[in-house]
C-alpha cells in the first residue's frame, strides 16, 4: 500500500516531536541529548524543504495558495527556534526551554497543516495532485535527507596531489 502525503508528514512530526521531548527531559544522557538534537536538525530541514519542493507546484491560488504561504513562514520560525536551540548549552535549563518552545511551535504547525492540507490540496489543486504529493514528497525528502548526509569533500593532502 503506497502511503499517503498526510502519513507521510504526520510520522515526520511524530519523530520530531519525540525527539524534542527527549531534549526537554532531564533524564536524557548527554549523548543522547546531542543524537537527538542532530535528529531534529536533520529531520525538520528535510521535512520543511521536502514539503515546499513538493507544494511550490501545484497550481494554486487563493486559500490553498495562502495556507502554503503560512506554512512557509511556520517554517522559518521552527528554523529560527532551532537555531536559538542549537546556540543553547545542550541540557542547560535555556536549552529546555528553547527545545520547549520549538516543541509547541511543531505541534502547532503540525495540527494547523495536518487539518487543513490535505482538503486543500484537494479541493484547490485536485484529488489527482493530492495523491501525487506523497510520492513528490517521500522522493525529496529522501534527496534531502541524502544532500544533509553527503560526506565532506577533503582536499587532497599536498604530497598526493604532486604523484
Amino acid at each position: 500500500m503506497v502511503p499517503e502525503f498526510l502519513d507521510l508528514i504526520h510520522r515526520d512530526h511524530c519523530e520530531i516531536d519525540l525527539e524534542l521531548a527527549r531534549l526537554v527531559s532531564t533524564s536524557t544522557s548527554p549523548d543522547d541529548l546531542r543524537s537527538s538534537l542532530d535528529t531534529i536538525v536533520l529531520g525538520l530541514t528535510a521535512h520543511a524543504e521536502a514539503e515546499m519542493i513538493a507544494l511550490r507546484p501545484l497550481e494554486c491560488s487563493g486559500p490553498l495558495q495562502t495556507l502554503i504561504s503560512e506554512i512557509d513562514a511556520e517554517h522559518l520560525t521552527q528554523e529560527r527556534a532551532l537555531s536559538a536551540l542549537i546556540c543553547a548549552p545542550l541540557g542547560s535549563a535555556c536549552s529546555r526551554q528553547r527545545a520547549e518552545d520549538l516543541r509547541e511551535l511543531v505541534r502547532h504547525h503540525a495540527a494547523k497543516e495536518e487539518r487543513f492540507l490535505p482538503a486543500a490540496v484537494r479541493a484547490h489543486a485536485g484529488p489527482e495532485a493530492y495523491l501525487a504529493l506523497a510520492a513528490a514528497y517521500a522522493t525529496e525528502r529522501l534527496r534531502q535527507f541524502a544532500m544533509l548526509h553527503a560526506p565532506d569533500v577533503l582536499d587532497e593532502p599536498a604530497e598526493a596531489s604532486r604523484i
